[in-house]
């Protein structure tokens, strides 16, 4: 643990492998800042250039434009000499004055820029000779207008040849300016497209270099010895735990192949350990397998006594409650036979009075029968004789049979259902006699003559569904109630809080609701009533 550590704090403290690829990467990025640099400049002079010589080109053109309306001009001349015609003077004066101002535009343009070609005076000073030039021609035009000499038209027409072939050297002169112009940008755009090309390719070779270089460092600094980390893993993994790696760099990776073999010396030391454990702990295990067999057959035994001293216990149990429970009877029997024999010793025997004693004589053995069967019903309760029905018939049965003893006691009855009740499997004896002991208990509950016993009937659906899997029957009543120290025994047998109970019909009614797959709970307040819930399945 403590090499590891100081393994990861050198390696923290070093970071040479980082380091070198840092740099690499920082000189391959410079590369290609430094070379697009130099390719967004030079592409910047070639379009400069290029842009320059379309404009000389345009003004070229916009000299021939301006060469051909004067020459047209000088035709119009001509006519306006032998016709004398008011029309063709406006026409040529108007032409003369675009001529004129096209001019002027264009000596103002090549005077504002000042990063034109070294002859540029010369061109500005041709241009300004053609000017003159147009402007001596108009004069004679005009002259030649209001003499209206016949006589010398051929000296006119040679005149009027003379200024235009003069304008046209001019325009020659400009041209020849400009052609000279584009020529040196020509050359000089060729000469840069010719190192932007060369720089392009230098920038492709630069980068395949770079990259062929990075390529190698990464498999001989990264990939190589992973691979070879990687293989020595898998066979240390295969259960060669001799396996080691040679470290033939300080870098990070060789921190981590150093840290490889530790853990490898220090795993191979533990399974060596591990190995001679393993003798001890099967001697161990053998050893306590033995005494492990030995107290299970002890406590085999002692589950056989504990089960039979359990039985034993129960029987005692119920012995009691029985012997309790009939106590009370035989008490009235035998002090019953006493006053008889009293009467029989005396000689005196009434009638009426004999006849008291035998009642009450059969009402106590009546009364230890039903004791006796109640014990043997809630010994062997019966399978139910499950058939399909409706439940609220058979509530309603329960309610019709305990109505008068209600009556009697001043108990209201009320039952009322939740929807529409579907018809389930049950057994009809076996449910009546569940719901006759659990409505009269509600009804024995109420001790102030007033009070009232409520049914309450509704299904219960499926989570996330309308489907009705159980019935749900609540019997409550606002009786004395239960306390709670007792609502943990009411299904104990021979549990009773009444003075003339025996404790067995709650117990009877949760088995045959749990034989019915349901379950019965009570929830109860002392003086504020209980509620009995009985759960049915709908299947």
């Amino acid at each position: 643990m403590d090499t590891a550590i100081k393994d990861i704090s050198v390696v923290q403290k070093t970071g040479k492998l980082s380091r070198k690829l840092s740099i690499l990467v920082l000189f391959i990025f410079l590369s290609v800042v430094a070379g697009s640099v130099i390719y967004h400049f030079v592409s910047k002079q070639v379009i400069e250039d290029t842009r320059r010589i379309i404009k000389k080109n345009d003004r070229n053109n916009k000299l021939a434009e301006i060469s051909a309306r004067i020459a047209v001009l000088g035709v119009m001349g001509d006519e306006l000499i032998t016709k004398g015609d008011e029309q063709i003077l406006e026409a040529v004066t108007a032409e003369s004055n675009m001529l004129m101002n096209e001019i002027n535009r264009y000596i103002e343009t090549e005077q504002s820029e000042g990063y034109l070609h070294a002859k540029k005076n010369d061109e500005i000073k041709s241009m300004l000779k053609a000017r003159e030039n147009l402007n001596e021609l108009m004069r004679f035009i005009w002259a030649a207008y209001e003499r209206k000499d016949a006589a010398a038209m051929d000296a006119y027409h040679k005149k009027v040849m003379y200024y235009l072939i003069e304008i046209d050297k001019n325009f020659l002169e400009i041209k020849r300016v400009h052609d000279e112009y584009i020529a040196g940008f020509q050359s000089s755009l060729s000469h840069r497209l010719s190192n932007l090309m060369k720089l392009y390719l230098l920038l492709i070779i630069g980068g395949a270099v770079c990259i062929g270089v990075l390529r190698y460092l990464l498999k001989k600094f990264v990939e190589d010895p992973i691979a070879v980390l990687a293989s020595a893993t898998t066979r240390f993994a295969e259960g060669k735990l001799d396996e080691r790696i040679s470290i033939t760099s300080d870098d990070e990776l060789g921190m981590l192949a150093r840290s490889f073999n530790t853990m490898a010396e220090s795993i191979q030391e533990r399974e060596t350990r591990l190995a001679t454990c393993c003798n001890d702990v099967e001697k161990l295990v053998e050893c306590r397998t033995r005494e492990l067999h030995d107290a299970l057959n002890k406590l085999k035994s002692t589950q056989t006594e504990l089960i039979e001293s359990e039985k034993r216990s129960t029987v005692g149990q119920i012995a009691a409650g029985v012997t309790h429970t009939i106590r009370n009877p035989l008490n009235s029997i035998s002090i019953n036979l006493q006053l008889i024999n009293k009467c029989l010793n005396v000689g005196k025997i009434d009638t009426e009075e004999m006849k008291n004693y035998v009642e009450t004589l059969l009402g106590e053995v009546k009364r230890i029968n039903h004791l006796v069967e109640e014990f043997v019903r809630s010994s062997r309760t019966p399978a139910p004789n499950m058939i399909k029905g409706n439940i609220m018939e058979l509530l309603k049965a329960s309610v019709d049979f305990v109505r008068e003893e209600a009556r009697a006691k001043g108990v209201s009855m009320i039952l009322k259902s939740d929807g529409n009740i579907p018809d389930i499997y049950f057994d009809f004896g076996q449910m009546k006699d569940v719901f006759l002991n659990v409505i009269r208990n509600g009804i024995q509950a109420i001790k102030n003559g007033k009070g009232y016993v409520e049914i309450s009937v509704s299904p219960i659906f499926e989570p996330g569904s309308q489907t009705k899997n159980h019935i749900a029957i609540h019997i409550s009543d606002d009786g004395c109630g239960i306390r709670a120290e007792d609502m943990s025994k009411i299904f104990t047998p021979f549990f009773t809080t009444k003075s003339d109970g025996i404790g067995l019909g709650l117990v009877n009614s949760q088995q045959i609701v749990l034989a019915h797959g349901g379950n019965i709970t009570c929830q109860s307040t002392a003086g504020s009533g209980t509620t009995f819930s009985i759960i049915l399945p709908c299947e």
